[in-house]
């Protein structure tokens, strides 16, 4: 036994006034301390913490959301998912094949096959479209720079930016959900601003919006002249409905495509979501950076999950994940009717992209803090913002949809997301992608119905 000198316990015995039950403890740590090594031993343990980009990153919000509120009985609207997947034929086909190291780009036959219809020469496989995004950043952004987002923003789009030390700059969808040539404009052209990249997102997670072909040509222009990357994330490229089309920034940037990467994934289209495949187009002079970045993280996507995507794009095609996009349709329609008591006397557009639903809660702010919009930064709303009122009403938006989740999770056996999530309190983000038919998707569209009218009654019109 280590005994230490009687000077040196001096102290160590706790006032009597303390609580007795915790005299032990104190006493024992207070001895501790005496050690040498085990003071040592705490000053290393209070350095050993996880990295300060990592600990005020955003939460992992889906996971949070399912383990606190889902529950059997309870219809998981949360993840955004689609309810098919690949016939098994394909699936047992692609488990029987070469086990060992691979091309780090890509599998060939599979890299063909993208560049054709990427239409680019420089085409990479990752392992899904999240790590493509991540690829692209940092191939593009050093630490300190700037990435435009628009909210509502697909939120692992602002958790990578935060954990690769990048700067995001916010700009608001105008009314229709749409992103703005001038919010590029205006961040470019902000004093000390280091615009750097500008994210698209359409078909939008999480408003289904889509982006018309002559506006995503304006964005490309935008970037262009700003000196900016574009960066198209297309994961929802096939989920359009009625007379909307997606176009690809890859058909129309200016310049050629130089300053765009194209991101996309089989995870929605094919259901491959569980077999991580993703892609991104980018051009030449991001190839040696590109090389460097796949072959330190993931060395290359699994080589089963691309047999068996090479299997869905030559066996399926596009016209399969047609038939399967069309199976949405009945619970598109249903979930729409349903959500009518917050939609403001049904005057709301219905999205033409995606498989979601954003929707704001009645009483709550109709618009987030704008911080760049086509008159530049400031105006009303960032006014509002520097004198505090918008961020009281702000976390009043927060508050209300944390409620608004228990209850539909509680009261009506719905699993919805939160609006915050995506950068725009006070909305509520569901998914219909799950619901494979009519049949699934109308006790659903019943039980939405009637939470839809209930959190109208508890907070007023819309």
């Amino acid at each position: 036994p280590i005994v230490a000198p009687a000077a040196q316990l001096r102290g160590v015995r706790p006032p009597q006034d303390r609580d007795p039950s915790r005299l032990t403890a104190e006493s024992a740590g207070a001895l501790l301390d005496l050690l040498p090594h085990t003071r040592a031993f705490r000053v290393t343990m209070r350095r050993l913490r996880p990295s300060m980009r990592a600990a005020n990153a955003s939460e992992a919000i889906v996971e949070r959301i399912i383990a606190t509120h889902l529950r059997p009985g309870i219809a998981n609207l949360a993840p955004g998912t689609a309810h098919w997947s690949p016939p098994e034929r394909l699936v047992e086909a692609a488990l029987r094949g070469d086990g060992g190291y691979g091309d780090i780009r890509g599998e060939p036959a599979l890299l063909a096959a993208l560049r054709e219809e990427h239409g680019r020469e420089h085409v990479m496989v990752t392992p899904g479209a999240n790590q493509a995004f991540v690829h692209a950043l940092l191939s593009t952004c050093d630490v300190g720079d700037e990435v435009l987002l628009w909210r509502p923003y697909y939120f692992s789009h602002l958790v990578a930016l935060q954990l690769l030390g990048l700067v995001p700059v916010f700009a608001d969808c105008d009314e229709r959900g749409l992103p703005t040539p001038g919010a590029v404009r205006a961040s470019a052209s902000r004093p000390g601003g280091r615009l750097r990249a500008v994210v698209l997102v359409s078909p939008s997670n999480p408003t289904g919006a889509v982006c018309p072909a002559e506006l995503v040509r304006e964005l490309g222009e935008a970037c262009a002249q700003a000196g900016a990357w574009l960066i198209s994330d297309e994961a929802y490229e096939h989920f359009t409905y009625g007379a909307a089309e997606h176009t690809s920034a890859a058909e129309l940037c200016a310049g050629g495509g130089e300053q765009l990467l194209c991101v996309r994934t089989f995870s929605k289209s094919y259901g491959l979501a569980a077999w991580r495949v993703g892609h991104l187009s980018y051009p030449h002079q991001l190839h040696d950076a590109m090389l460097k970045v796949q072959d330190t993280m993931p060395t290359h996507a699994c080589r089963a999950s691309q047999r068996l995507a090479l299997a869905a794009l030559e066996g399926l095609g596009e016209a399969w994940v047609r038939e399967q996009v069309a199976t949405l349709e009945p619970a598109r329609a249903m979930l729409w009717e349903a959500l009518a008591p917050l939609r403001g006397g049904g005057g709301a557009l219905q999205p033409a992209g995606a498989f979601y639903y954003f929707v704001r809660l009645p009483g709550c702010s109709s618009r987030g803090a704008q911080v760049l919009g086509e008159g530049g930064e400031g105006g009303e709303a960032a006014e509002e913002e520097r004198s505090g009122l918008l961020h009281a009403s702000r976390l009043a938006d927060c508050e209300a949809e944390e409620e608004a989740v228990r209850r539909l999770a509680a009261e009506h056996e719905l699993l919805t997301l939160p609006g915050s999530a995506f950068g725009r309190p006070g909305h509520l983000r569901l998914s219909y992608g799950r619901l494979a038919s009519a049949e699934e998707a109308e006790p659903i569209a019943e039980r939405l119905l009637r939470a839809a009218e209930a959190l109208r009654a508890r907070w007023g019109e819309t």
